[in-house]
């Protein structure tokens, strides 16, 4: 899946996992990450209704992100996330639009029960990222989709420092 060269091998280990990614940036990075809620609104695509097998008429809230080194201000990733509201348990959902915590920490502070499904990725070579795009599932729906956009130089300098 994950076999193009040019990527540091970090990168390729994030893109594959269907673990929290902030656990493995705080390991790796040691340092603590925080999510940064840029926008809680953005237009919702048909396409990605259609990949959350959404109904007419379901509460969609839409979420931008970045999460950045708490002591460096290195943005690690930046993110977009699809959620069908209803579909989530009320105590995650609160967690969530609080802005408390990333996705992952707000799904693991809430005991939530998940499958995450990374469906593609890809690198953008025009903004020197590598993207990819998974589905959380939940009692055996999809519940949110998310595509997370990692800057490939800052992985890279990571790779030789360590």
């Amino acid at each position: 899946m994950t076999d193009d060269a040019r990527l540091p091998p970090l990168l390729k280990v994030l893109i594959s996992a269907d673990g929290t990614i902030s656990n493995m940036l705080e390991a790796w990075f040691s340092e603590a990450v925080v999510a940064q809620v840029d926008q809680t609104t953005a237009p919702v695509s048909d396409h990605d209704l259609l990949m959350l097998d959404a109904s007419p008429g379901d509460e969609v809230i839409c979420r931008s992100t970045q999460i950045v080194g708490k002591s460096s201000s290195t943005t690690y990733l930046r993110a977009t996330a699809v959620i069908l509201a209803d579909r989530v348990p009320a105590q995650t959902l609160a967690c969530i639009e609080k802005h408390e915590a990333g996705i992952g920490k707000a799904l693991r502070q809430a005991r939530s029960e998940t499958l995450r499904e990374v469906l593609d990725w890809g690198v953008d070579e025009q903004s020197n990222e590598v993207w990819r795009c998974y589905r959380i599932v939940m009692t055996g729906q999809p519940v949110m989709l998310i595509t997370e956009h990692f800057p490939i130089e800052t992985y890279k300098s990571a790779t030789a420092s360590n």
